[in-house]
């Protein structure tokens, strides 16, 4: 029999999801904060897009592991506390940023992305613009209201 240090413990899952989680909350305010002031080009938009996937994928993969409502219950103290509500929330949440920003960006007639043009023979990025982007600040609010 071999060791098994491939398993996962709601321990360890529930400390990591906690730091993922936060790690997000960080992550959407200081992105919140550059739409806020200057706007996002359309590498920055990319960028926010795939990250916002990569922090779901990881909660949702740390979220699978088996015992880990009870651990985070009892770890919280708080019978009430349904940490798979609120995981639930939270995912929705990240969902509707993904979901906003593929529906949200302009596209041509073929459904190819309008993300940059030739500006002397430089290729330059689509610039959106704050006002632009205030429906996913919006959603981006939600997704940080879903943490504490």
């Amino acid at each position: 029999m071999a060791f098994r240090a491939s398993n996962k413990t709601p321990v360890v899952v529930y400390e990591r999801l906690k730091s993922t989680a936060l790690n997000l909350k960080t992550y959407t305010n200081n992105r919140i904060t550059d739409i806020q002031a200057q706007g996002l080009d359309a590498d920055e938009l990319e960028n926010l897009y795939e990250t916002i996937l990569q922090f779901k994928n990881s909660l949702s993969e740390l979220s699978s592991v088996n015992g880990l409502a009870a651990y985070a219950s009892d770890q919280e103290a708080d019978p009430n506390y349904d940490v798979v509500a609120e995981f639930q929330t939270l995912s929705a949440n990240l969902t509707d940023v993904a979901d906003y920003i593929q529906g949200a960006w302009p596209k041509d007639a073929n459904g190819y992305l309008l993300a940059h043009q030739f500006v002397n023979d430089t290729l330059t990025p689509r610039e959106f613009t704050p006002g632009e982007l205030t429906t996913l600040v919006t959603k981006m609010e939600l997704v940080n209201s879903s943490i504490s």
